[in-house]
């Protein structure tokens, strides 16, 4: 009786231990009142223009949504939530990111999305175990040398900014499977792009891009490639080796009816858009 009492006990507390981490607080206040129970955070469309120091203190805080807001910063306390997964901060105002966000090494995933962000903390890179990254509509300019560690990176999306140029060291994050860069201000692209080897989608449209390093024919898993409105002439001689490709746009370039004949040959199966 003893054992069935304590197995009863037991589930009783798994289960409530469960039910926490999925309840989800939609109050600042009340989830201070209740700090280390506090797994998730939406405080989305709740008009904040300020985020208060206390929120360091949901030192057990996951997954926190602070979308659709006016916030313009956000507090260096942000940097005690060791525990967080999943920072939101979509169309929000904000310019800058605390250098503290770089202490979060447990994060995930961080969605910033027209926001007004003009750069990244020199130590973004520490975040060593951020699998997606959006910060499409912002106004970067160019990535910290310490991005090139976020190794574990799969999804990368800066669309919409104003970055000049890439990292050399690019090619390091080797996990990569999507990386969409349309409408920035690129004109080259890194050789060691094409270490880059489980890429599917790739997207460099509306830049300045004149030609694409001969490496980027080592990327033979890309599925999706477009690069329209840039001023290509020609492709590398080996392209062809893009074997899996489904759709490739090439729009609003310079390339010859000789090459456009090429590139028919070589990809029967693709859908190719000139």
């Amino acid at each position: 009786m003893k054992k069935i009492f304590v197995a009863l006990f037991l589930t009783v507390i798994i289960v409530n231990a469960y039910a926490q981490v999925d309840s989800v607080y939609t109050s600042l206040p009340n989830a201070l009142k209740n700090k280390n129970q506090v797994y998730s955070l939406n405080l989305s469309k709740s008009s904040l223009s300020e985020l208060p120091e206390s929120i360091g203190e949901l030192t057990n805080l996951r997954f926190l949504d602070l979308g659709i807001n006016q916030l313009k910063s956000l507090p260096e306390s942000i940097g005690k939530l060791i525990n967080l997964e999943v920072l939101d901060l979509y169309f929000n105002p904000i310019s800058s990111l605390p250098k503290s966000i770089c202490n979060l090494t447990r994060l995930r995933k961080i969605v910033a999305i027209d926001n007004r962000l003009n750069s990244l903390p020199k130590d973004f890179g520490n975040l060593v175990n951020m699998e997606e990254l959006l910060l499409n509509n912002n106004k970067i300019t160019e990535l910290p040398e310490s991005f090139t560690n976020l190794t574990k990176l799969k999804y990368l999306g800066l669309t919409a900014n104003y970055i000049t140029r890439l990292p050399d060291s690019i090619g390091n994050l080797i996990n990569l499977e999507e990386l969409w860069l349309s409408l920035n201000e690129l004109t080259t692209l890194p050789i060691s792009l094409g270490k880059l080897t489980l890429l599917k989608k790739m997207s460099i449209s509306e830049n300045h891009i004149s030609e694409l390093p001969e490496s980027v024919v080592n990327l033979t898993e890309l599925e999706l490639l477009t690069m329209s409105g840039n001023k290509l002439s020609w492709l590398p001689q080996l392209i062809g080796k893009l074997s899996q490709l489904k759709r490739l746009d090439l729009s609003r370039n310079l390339l010859s009816e000789t090459e456009k004949d090429r590139l028919n040959k070589l990809f029967p199966n693709c859908s190719i858009y000139y």
